[in-house]
C-alpha cells in the first residue's frame, strides 16, 4: 500500500525560505517521518486514518474532503507538518552522509554557515512548529465532539491521541 502524505514537497518550498532547487528525495522522507512521529501522537491513530482515507478520495476521485476534517488538515495539520518538515531540513541540506563519513556541503555562492547558526534556525523553526501544535491540540480539545475518531480511539495497538497541551512558561508564584 502506498503512503499517503499530506503536504508535498512543493508545498513546502512555497510556504516557506527553502529555495526551489532543493531536491525533492530530500523532503519527502522528513515529510513521512513527520507524520508519523508528530501528527499521529496528536491524532491518534483512527483520526489519523480517517484524514488518510479522506485524502485518499479526494485524490483517487475528487471527492471533497468532508467539514470538520477539511479545516482541521488544512488549518492546522499541515502548519504541524511543514515546519516539523523543516526543522530537519535545516540539517539535512547542510550535510551529507557519504562513504567516507558525514560532510559538510560545499557552497555555490554563498557562504557555509556554522553549526550554531544551522541550530538558531531549527529553534525558530520548533517554536513555530511547538505554537502550531498547542494550536492544534486546543482546537481539537474545543471541537473534540467533531471528531469521534479522536474519542473513541481504543483499539489494540492503535496509538491513543496525546491530548495534553504543551506549554512552557515561568513560574511566578
Amino acid at each position: 500500500m502506498a503512503f499517503t502524505y499530506l503536504i508535498s514537497e512543493n508545498f513546502v518550498k512555497e510556504r516557506t525560505a527553502l529555495d526551489g532547487n532543493v531536491d525533492e528525495s530530500i523532503i519527502r522522507p522528513l515529510i513521512r517521518d513527520a507524520q508519523e512521529l508528530y501528527i499521529v501522537p496528536i491524532l491518534g491513530t483512527d483520526l489519523y486514518n480517517k484524514l488518510i482515507s479522506d485524502v485518499d478520495a479526494y485524490v483517487s476521485s475528487s471527492t471533497p474532503i468532508p467539514e470538520p476534517y477539511k479545516t482541521l488538515l488544512n488549518s492546522y495539520v499541515v502548519n504541524v507538518l511543514l515546519f516539523r518538515v523543516m526543522i530537519d531540513v535545516a540539517d539535512f541540506i547542510t550535510l551529507k552522509m557519504r562513504n567516507n563519513g558525514v560532510i559538510k556541503q560545499g557552497n555555490e555562492g554563498g557562504q557555509t554557515v556554522t553549526l550554531q547558526e544551522i541550530q538558531r534556525l531549527s529553534d525558530k523553526y520548533e517554536a513555530k512548529a511547538t505554537a502550531w501544535e498547542y494550536r492544534l491540540n486546543y482546537y481539537l480539545s474545543q471541537k473534540c465532539d467533531d471528531f469521534p475518531e479522536y474519542t473513541e480511539n481504543d483499539d489494540d495497538g492503535d496509538i491513543h491521541p496525546d491530548k495534553t497541551h504543551h506549554v512552557n512558561g515561568i513560574y511566578l508564584g
